[in-house]
């Protein structure tokens, strides 16, 4: 046998020690060497200030579309909206009016609302951090708990999950911070209150009274926290704590008298409406066994989230909650979260060691307790009460877990308690600090990460609300109304001066968080009603159209805001009149026909049982300015007239420019038919899979429709612009192009495509008679590409019609206008002819921002397109 070895075995624990004891010192010599204790308190304070203001940046960022937070300067913008805003009496937000109006003074600006916003957070951050001082003022020990605030903050998330518009730290004016401040603030002007006719006991009531006005829920927590408080400390016989709570309970009763009055007087004033359900919140109570387990698991995962240490903090389902962990156990927020579990069990165990643990041992009625500890119970009764709450509701926690705020200040004011009393080696406070600011270092990227991933999913609503901005612009109504989540945002997206009518419902005004001075009548006003078929995006559930139709009749036109024509995601519905209740019932096919896409064998009255002349050009103006006033004949002599505008007429801006061309040339064939009711009814007919038209006609007058295409303007000489990839009919024609896709993204056509559409058109109207543009380009004044190009097209489609139709026996009329060459001719027209154009040209001009506005300018016009004095026609090209 082999003997057994005598050397000794290395002690591994002899080396740690030793490892330990090298670090201890090598801290030790440090904090001599640079008088780290005399320098670490202002850095650690300075790092506070500068992560709260960077997750404060990040978290304004979020919720700088969230309707809560923009609503309510709203409420201020005249005295008129102010005296009829809604308020629920949950909450009021009293407390911050004042920065409401203050924002509302700088035009509620983004920086204003940030200033603000970082105004109010850096407040209650730093009149906690002096709250914390107070109670422990040693360098060392104040610094590390600077930190550890620092690294938990750092990792509270602004919203629930990517998507979900509601806070979650107090990144936001409309939410909970200062008011928790106000809340302890009540608290500690209660403990120096040695009897009711104490000054301090009034002090306490009074800032009671302001914070239940603005919000019940403290109301609710105060009461209930003082019951239960009342309750243990009885039973464990803590009588100068039993004194103290009484004094609570009576407070709070009284502060809730006080915030009854103050809101009957704001009611009483005529100051504001506030008015409502009396029930302190809209969540019923659990039903189930099964709902109270969901409870308690919801209610310990806010905790987490409210500690900045819950990795899984976005799982709006238990199931999806492994698959999350699992994705995140090697990432950023790793670190971090692991840290903040351990502050997070610090301040469980500082609350049982100093304070729960006590209870069971010391019986003693004249126990000495220190005010910061007595604020610790209090303050722990208020968790305990909202997490009981919490249970016992039907919360949801993804969404709701804002409500055990509470948990952050309880515990940071428990582990400040107790190590006040503590005297620990300076080597092991600075070896946390070091944990601690790792922690805050990988915070700043792993926060950030999670900020990118909340942000973008805005990114498409962001988009959505940009181009409904530019829409309102090109084509205004009076009053924009939808789901309150959606107009709201809307309001602050447009920078212009439009109403809105948030809703709560489908066809039902909010009664909350809005101004009666918001909802004019509807039978009397354009409106556009933003139709939402995102459930997601939208507070309440998808509106029928059969809803929406019953509530304020068939819309005249409608424009596509997300998805597919076919499929859409969101559509603006225009009333351009107000509300039509329809006194003739329709079949669900046409009162959905200014909705939805029809085909166009739905199209009624098309054919006219006399001549129709179509007119085919390239812009909204082309028809008014070179073909007039043979148009105007036409509808006096009781033609029927058809003018199809192939290009949207954009002029290359991204902006819906060409939408207020489209409403023009509506307008001006209203002057033209000596329509005054100037109601248009809009419907989008489908030829083909992406292949979409808009027809427009006089409400009760089928003998004019106007045919809009869509196709990007091409530029004068036919090379495009930026904004639709410089696509032009003159590439297309020219086979530089394979394709053009409309301005609206909505329809793709190549050269053939343009020629069937066309011809298919004039199978529908059946016109006697085509007039189009000429495509003689000119040398001294140049034709614009356009207008070649739609001649070219409109011959070619109706050649094909006159053969199809009349197997080549017929030669219809077809007759060409000239552009800009007639610049070089000379006036052709009478005095009455000029007039009676420019009037229907000016007509027209309204809506369009860069032509001409009167008579005498467009006469002096020296560009090309302004022609009011001539017209040029020949039988050829």
């Amino acid at each position: 046998m082999a003997k057994k070895s005598s050397k000794k075995r290395p002690n591994r624990s002899v080396k740690k020690n030793n490892k330990q004891a090298k670090l201890f010192s090598w801290l030790d010599n440090a904090n001599k060497k640079y008088k780290l204790e005399k320098k670490l308190p202002l850095i650690s304070v300075l790092i506070l200030i500068s992560t709260t203001v960077y997750w404060t940046v990040l978290g304004f960022i979020i919720q700088r579309n969230n309707a809560d937070q923009l609503v309510n300067p709203y409420l201020f913008d005249s005295v008129d909206v102010a005296k009829n805003a809604l308020y629920p009496p949950a909450h009021t937000f009293l407390l911050k009016w004042p920065l409401f109006a203050l924002i509302r003074l700088f035009h509620y600006s983004q920086p204003a609302y940030l200033a603000i916003t970082l105004l109010v957070v850096l407040i209650t951050v730093a009149g906690f951090v002096y709250l914390i001082y107070r109670i422990e003022k040693r360098p060392l020990y104040f610094a590390s708990i600077c930190l550890a605030l620092s690294s938990v903050l750092l990792m509270i998330p602004a919203n629930p999950y990517a998507g979900g518009l509601l806070p979650v730290n107090m990144a936001m004016i409309a939410t909970r911070n200062l008011e928790y401040l106000l809340f302890i603030l009540g608290l500690v002007l209660l403990m120096k209150a040695n009897k009711i006719k104490n000054k301090y006991f009034v002090y306490s009531f009074l800032v009671f009274g302001l914070l239940f006005a603005s919000d019940r829920l403290y109301l609710i927590i105060s009461a209930s926290g003082s019951i239960i408080a009342l309750a243990v400390f009885s039973i464990f016989r803590y009588w100068r704590l039993v004194t103290l709570v009484s004094f609570w309970l009576l407070s709070t009763f009284v502060a809730a008298l006080l915030s009854i009055l103050i809101l009957y007087l704001i009611n009483s004033f005529g100051l504001a409406n506030i008015s409502g359900s009396s029930a302190g919140g809209p969540y019923g109570l659990v039903k189930t066994g099964k709902d109270l387990l969901l409870g308690i698991f919801y209610a310990f995962s806010s905790l987490l989230t409210n500690m900045g240490a819950n990795p899984v903090f976005d799982g709006t389902t238990i199931k999806s909650i492994p698959e999350i962990f699992n994705n995140r156990a090697l990432s950023a927020i790793t670190f971090p979260t692991i840290v903040n579990l351990a502050i997070f069990g610090a301040g469980l165990g500082a609350l049982w060691i100093g304070f729960i643990k006590p209870l069971f041992k010391n019986k003693r009625s004249n126990a000495s307790i220190s005010p910061a500890f007595k604020l610790v119970y209090l303050m722990t009764s208020s968790m305990v009460a909202a997490i009981i709450i919490f249970v016992l509701t039907d919360h949801y926690y993804a969404v709701d877990s804002r409500y055990l705020a509470l948990i952050f200040f309880t515990l940071f004011l428990a582990i400040t308690s107790v190590l006040s009393r503590q005297k620990l080696a300076p080597h092991k406070l600075l070896l946390a600090d070091i944990l601690i600011t790792l922690s805050i270092i990988i915070g700043l990227f792993a926060s950030f990460s999670v900020f990118k991933s909340q942000n973008t999913a805005y990114d498409d609503v962001s988009e959505r609300n940009i181009i409904i901005s530019k829409v309102l612009k090109s084509k205004p109504v009076d009053t924009l109304v939808g789901d309150y989540w959606r107009v709201i945002p809307i309001k602050n997206v447009a920078k212009q001066k439009f109403n809105v009518s948030p809703y709560a419902s489908c066809t039902q005004p909010r009664n909350s968080l809005t101004s009666k001075a918001w909802y004019p009548d509807l039978n009397k006003h354009s409106f556009a009603y933003l139709l939402t078929f995102d459930k997601s995006l939208s507070d309440f559930p998808n509106c029928s159209l059969n809803e929406i139709t019953k509530a304020f009749g068939r819309p005249n036109s409608s424009i596509i805001i997300a998805g597919t024509l076919d499929n859409p995601k969101e559509l603006l519905l225009y009333f351009d009149h107000g509300a039509h209740k329809n006194t003739v019932k329709h079949t669900p096919s046409q009162q959905a026909s200014t909705i939805f896409p029809i085909n166009p064998d739905e199209l009624t009255g098309a054919v006219c049982n006399v001549p129709t002349v179509m007119n085919v050009v390239a812009h909204q103006d082309d028809d008014l300015l070179f073909i007039n006033p043979d148009i105007s004949n036409d509808i006096d002599n009781g033609n029927c007239v058809r003018t199809v505008f192939v290009t949207a007429g954009d002029a290359g801006y991204a902006n819906y420019y060409w939408l207020g061309r489209q409403r023009g040339s509506e307008a001006a064939y209203s002057k033209m038919i000596g329509s005054k009711q100037d109601i248009w009814i809009e419907k989008t007919v489908k030829f083909a899979d992406k292949q979409f038209v808009t027809v427009a006609q006089p409400k009760g007058n089928q003998k004019v429709a106007l045919i809009f295409i869509h196709l990007p303007d091409g530029n004068l000489n036919g090379e495009g612009f930026t904004a639709n990839k410089q696509q032009s009919l003159s590439k297309l024609l020219e086979n530089k192009e394979q394709y053009i896709g409309t301005v609206d993204g909505q329809s793709n056509y190549n050269k053939q495509d343009i020629v069937e559409l066309l011809y298919r058109i004039m199978q529908i109207y059946q016109p006697t008679e085509l007039r189009t543009q000429s495509i003689v380009r000119g040398n001294e004044y140049p034709d614009h590409g356009d207008h070649n190009a739609v001649g070219v097209f409109a011959s070619e489609a109706f050649n094909k019609f006159q053969d199809q139709r009349f197997e080549g026996k017929v030669k219809l009329p077809l007759t060409y206008y000239i552009g800009y060459p007639i610049h070089a001719l000379p006036n052709n027209l009478t005095t009455e002819q000029i007039s009676k154009k420019a009037d229907i040209f000016l007509t027209y001009a309204k809506y369009d921002g860069s032509v001409c506005r009167n008579f005498d300018k467009c006469l002096q016009h020296t560009n090309y397109g302004i022609y009011i004095d001539r017209q040029y026609k020949s039988s050829n090209y």
